[in-house]
């Protein structure tokens, strides 16, 4: 009887988790929907870039200052921009991925998690006791990768010689192997009395948003099975 009534609780736990997680925040649709809104900003920058090209045109560069304003425009367009759009967005998703494997947990087993340490590898453990395992999904090392990403861009602005000795490290062996998802651009900081100093800034590619999206659909269904409520 005992057990009968265990299993009863489990199912209506598992039950109330896919109902609280598929009708509030913590569902693949509003990934899905940071996905989205990085790539209709991308299309729209894409418009704006091309609206700046068609007014340097018309405009004589010698004699109109208004022309060196839209070249620094257009530049920002060029270089900037679609790295800090596909920055953000990569923020945004893996803030998801922390934020449901917390609610997650809190649902199934009614308290807030708590375990050691602060990157993705802390929910390991409190997982395992509710016979769930985090690294069995394949992704599991390329989200590994992406806390190390998220701490050098939220930490060191994405400034590789600005972070830790041994963050550095770890970004060095993510340009090397991961070179699919991550790369580096050049960057300028400027400071008072004229000064520049160029730096290499840590970069997301697009397919790093994307597969970061497979990796948090993959922590849903492991964690919510693969019928949805």
């Amino acid at each position: 009887m005992a057990n009968n009534q265990a299993n009863r609780e489990d199912v209506q736990k598992t039950h109330e988790l896919k109902k609280a997680l598929h009708r509030g925040l913590f569902s693949q649709p509003q990934a899905a929907e940071v996905v989205n809104f990085y790539q209709q900003s991308r299309d729209l920058s894409a418009i704006e870039k091309d609206r700046t090209e068609n007014l340097l045109q018309g405009i004589d560069r010698k004699t109109e200052r208004q022309y060196y304003h839209a070249t620094l425009y257009q530049v920002s367009f060029y270089s900037r921009y679609p790295s800090y759009l596909r920055q953000n967005a990569f923020l945004m998703l893996f803030s998801l991925v922390e934020e449901l494997l917390a609610s997650a947990y809190e649902v199934l087993k009614g308290i807030n998690i708590k375990s050691d340490g602060s990157d993705i590898s802390r929910f390991v453990q409190p997982y395992r006791e509710l016979s769930i395992e985090l690294t069995s999904i394949k992704r599991w090392e390329f989200l590994s990768k992406c806390q190390t990403v998220r701490n050098a861009l939220l930490h060191a602005n994405g400034n590789i010689a600005l972070c830790r000795e041994s963050l550095r490290n770890k970004l060095q062996d993510i340009l090397a192997n991961w070179s699919p998802f991550f790369g580096k651009r050049q960057g300028l900081i400027k400071i008072k009395k004229g000064g520049q100093v160029k730096s290499e800034y840590l970069d997301v590619k697009e397919a790093g948003i994307n597969e970061l999206l497979h990796a948090f659909n993959d922590l849903d269904d492991l964690i919510l099975g693969p019928n949805k409520v």
